[in-house]
């Protein structure tokens, strides 16, 4: 098995990861217009309380103002005239005020009071997130206030948490089969990549910010996608960033196996005020064999919301998974591959009697992509 210095059909790399993504997002905001319906219902009558409340109407009042300053300083971060350290540093303090356990408590004697369900929106969450329903192989844990689940991760027990050996460009020969068979071969790659693919996705009404890069000579890259809603719109963007380089194998062999070893982390931050706002987060893996076929593997790393007039934010520290698709079919002829690995993220919200706002930032590095044919 060798790794070639020449690509091939680099343009349907990007189509193949475009045309993912435009399908995930449709799921996402199938999920996240069905999780609107059920909070519109509830934000209606949050909407009628508010009026003779004098709490709960200065806490839509001080959500709300959390969500403009952070609109516009995303604005601003996006026109280049401020960091996201900056502009972290200026809401902080009514971040702290807005969404800190008093408030929890006093929305969820609200909730109690109007006998609002709150807990039984996640059947809507967890779909739109994921794009699906959850597998009945992942393990899920989610961290919850008085308000109910704001934010989950999953780690998919098929990914194996043991590192892949050392990354070297030299091919290796496991075994010679008894029956002439040609012998077992691994590659492991590492940065400098040669090849790398990205996507980006918007629908809807809403002010949404996709960004992202790599860099091949390290193997990093990072992504970026935010979607800010005034009040009666919505929308939701998604962005992908993917690296890799090319693969190939003489004739004989009937299986390949791909390891990827990521390091990544993430910020996630999703605001409501009397709307709807989640993100979502998840390792992908693009095989694009030369005879046209496409195998994408997505591996769920977690997701954030915001409960009606509340806000979320995670973080998630620097962690490092390895993803494995094992027995690719081959057909036994010679042939070759491009493997992509890195990031892809959701944001959408949607401004019911408010405006509302989401953003997953994240940073990535494939440490090595191992490779087997058998």
């Amino acid at each position: 098995m060798t790794n070639p210095t020449g690509n091939f059909n680099d343009e349907r790399l990007d189509r193949a990861l475009a045309t993912s993504s435009d399908a995930r997002l449709q799921r996402f905001m199938e999920g996240m217009n069905a999780l609107t319906q059920w909070r519109e219902r509830n934000a209606n009558a949050l909407e009628v309380e508010a009026r003779s409340n004098d709490w709960l109407k200065a806490h839509v009042a001080l959500v709300d103002d959390a969500s403009d300053r952070w609109g516009k300083g995303v604005q601003a971060q996006a026109d280049s005239a401020i960091t996201n350290r900056e502009v972290w540093k200026e809401l902080r303090p009514l971040w702290m005020k807005a969404f800190n356990n008093e408030s929890a408590a006093g929305l969820a004697d609200i909730y109690s009071q109007l006998n609002l369900p709150l807990s039984g929106f996640e059947q809507h969450w967890l779909p739109s997130v994921l794009g699906g329903k959850p597998q009945p192989w992942s393990t899920w844990r989610g961290t919850a206030s008085r308000l109910g689940l704001t934010y989950v991760d999953g780690v998919d027990t098929a990914d194996t948490p043991a590192a892949p050996p050392p990354a070297t460009e030299d091919v290796g020969t496991v075994r010679q089969a008894l029956d002439d068979k040609p012998p077992v071969r691994s590659l492991c790659l590492s940065a400098p990549y040669q090849n790398s693919s990205s996507s980006s996705s918007r629908d809807g009404v809403a002010v949404i910010t996709n960004r992202g890069g790599v860099d091949t000579q390290s193997g990093s890259g990072f992504i970026d996608t935010m979607s800010f809603a005034p009040v009666l719109a919505g929308g939701g963007g998604s962005v992908a960033m993917t690296i890799g380089r090319s693969v190939a194998w003489p004739k004989g062999y009937e299986a390949l196996t791909v390891s990827v070893a990521f390091t990544f982390n993430a910020s996630m931050i999703a605001l409501a005020v009397l709307g709807g706002a989640t993100t979502s987060l998840e390792l992908v893996v693009l095989v694009a064999f030369s005879d046209g076929r496409q195998e994408l593997q997505t591996s769920f790393i977690g997701a954030a919301t915001a409960p009606l007039l509340f806000g979320c934010k995670s973080d998630v520290p620097q962690t490092t998974r390895t993803l494995i698709n094992p027995n690719l079919a081959l057909d036994g002829t010679s042939g070759n591959a491009i493997i992509l690995a890195g990031l892809r993220g959701y944001s959408a919200a949607v401004g019911i009697v408010g405006s509302s706002a989401a953003r997953v930032q994240a940073n990535f590095v494939v440490n090595s992509i191992c490779t087997t044919v058998r």
